[in-house]
């Protein structure tokens, strides 16, 4: 018995300090996972911190599509067009997806536009993302993050999502996830 004690001692195994460590090891964890948790929470605010501002042209822009085809903003003008910035580890747009998916199903024949633009990924993410969800909208690769600075469209929390108008303008801009009325509500601004 005496030899265990010694030996605990030597390896700093005290019950005591062993409580110690596993309470420091829980608070650090629960402050990563607090912090991860709050990283992406969807926001309720409903403008840009950055980024192009509700009334401003939308900036034109040509990406590659999950199938490498190129698509340019600019050849939807006269359209209602819903710009949405995800990633694939991101929690809130995994939920927003289907919604998205199924509001672009239903206007599609009304001339709707929905573009996700990827941030960062590799088109693999992109294609196998798009097969999960089943998303019948173009999805969009932004591989070199060229809207992140505040004269562009900078999604510096994803989900962002643009409702831009027949004539370019942005008309709404929504940060965190999108809930049916306040996507209904924005599409409406666009529509018209």
């Amino acid at each position: 018995m005496a030899t265990d004690i010694q030996a605990q001692k030597r390896l700093g195994f005290l019950p005591r300090g062993r409580t110690l460590f596993f309470v420091i090891v829980a608070l650090i964890l629960i402050l990563v996972g607090g912090f991860f948790w709050l990283l992406f929470q969807p926001s309720n605010d409903s403008g840009p911190a950055g980024g192009v501002g509700i009334g401003q042209a939308a900036p034109n822009f040509t990406l590659s599509d999950a199938k490498g085809q190129q698509v340019s903003l600019s050849s939807f003008r006269g359209h209602p067009v819903i710009i949405n910035f995800w990633a694939s580890y991101c929690a809130p747009c995994q939920t927003e997806t289907p919604l998205l998916k199924t509001f672009y199903d239903e206007h599609q024949a009304q001339g709707l536009v929905i573009l996700g633009v990827n941030e960062g990924e590799p088109l693999s993410i992109l294609s196998k993302y798009a097969q999960d969800y089943n998303v019948t909208y173009p999805v969009l690769s932004d591989r070199t993050l060229q809207f992140n600075s505040a004269s562009s469209y900078n999604p510096v929390q994803l989900p962002r999502t643009y409702f831009i108008d027949k004539q370019g303008v942005v008309r709404a801009v929504s940060n965190g996830a999108l809930g049916p009325q306040q996507l209904q509500a924005d599409y409406q601004t666009i529509s018209g």
